[in-house]
C-alpha cells in the first residue's frame, strides 16, 4: 500500500488538484490494462494453475483534508509522514475498494472538489458511517472499466435514479431499477452491494432509516 499526498502549490485551486488526483489514478489503472508485459506475467500457465483467473488489479481511495505533516527517520534517512482523521479515512476507502467491488472509492468531500466534467465520471454508490464517525458520508465511485456494450451515460443515470430511491427509503423501486441495471451489466458490483443491504429487511427500510447506514467493516 501506498500513501499518496497532493499539496496544493500556490496558486493552485481544490478543482485543478482533485482532478489532477483523480486523473492520476484513472491513467493508472489504463496504463495497467495496457501492459502487455504485465498480461504476460499474470498468464503464466502456473500461475493461472496457482490462482485461476488471475489478473493485475489496484484499488484506490481519494479523500480531502487536512493533516499535519511531520518527519521521520534517523540520521541516514528521513521520510515525511501525515498524520490526521483525513489520512486515517483514505485508507479505509482504499481498503474498501475490495468490499465495494471498485476499482476508485472516493468521499463526498473529494467528490465535492472535483470540476463538473470530473464528476460526471463518478456516480454515488452508498451513503454511510464509518466507525470512530457519526457524520454520514457520501461514496462514489470512478469507473475505468465497463462491460461491452455500456452506455456509461445512460447507465449512471439509471443507477443515479435506483440510489436516491435506496436513499429515500423506497426500497422496493429501488430494487426494480437495481436489477435492470444488472440486466444491462451483470457483473457491476455496486448494485448487487445495495440489493444485499436491502434484502437484509425484505426491500422494506427500517422504521429508523435516515438514507444512511452504518459501515461495520473497517
Amino acid at each position: 500500500a501506498f500513501l499518496l499526498i497532493w499539496k496544493p502549490k500556490q496558486g493552485e485551486t481544490t478543482n485543478s488538484l482533485c482532478d489532477g488526483a483523480l486523473g492520476a489514478f484513472i491513467e493508472v489503472i489504463e496504463e495497467i490494462n495496457a501492459s502487455r508485459r504485465l498480461k504476460e506475467i499474470t498468464q503464466h500457465e502456473e500461475l493461472q494453475a496457482r490462482i485461476p483467473g488471475f489478473t493485475t488489479k489496484m484499488g484506490f481511495g481519494l479523500h480531502l483534508g487536512w493533516s499535519i505533516e511531520g518527519a521521520i527517520g534517523s540520521n541516514y534517512k528521513v521520510d515525511c509522514s501525515y498524520l490526521s482523521p483525513n489520512v486515517n479515512m483514505s485508507a479505509r476507502l482504499e481498503a474498501a475498494t475490495k468490499q465495494f467491488g471498485v476499482e476508485i472509492l472516493l468521499s463526498g468531500d473529494f467528490y465535492q472538489g472535483l470540476t463538473p466534467p470530473m464528476k460526471a465520471k463518478c456516480r454515488q454508490i452508498d451513503h454511510v458511517t464509518v466507525k470512530g464517525s457519526i457524520q454520514p458520508m457520501k461514496l462514489y465511485s470512478c469507473d475505468v472499466n465497463f462491460a461491452t456494450g455500456v452506455n456509461p451515460t445512460a447507465y449512471y443515470q439509471t443507477f443515479s435514479q435506483a440510489v436516491g430511491y435506496y436513499i429515500s427509503g423506497s426500497w422496493q423501486e429501488s430494487k426494480k431499477i437495481l436489477e435492470s441495471c444488472l440486466e444491462t451489466w451483470p457483473e457491476d458490483v455496486p448494485p448487487q452491494n445495495l440489493l444485499t443491504v436491502m434484502g437484509e429487511t425484505d426491500f422494506t427500510a427500517p422504521d429508523d432509516w435516515e438514507g444512511y447506514r452504518e459501515l461495520t467493516e473497517k
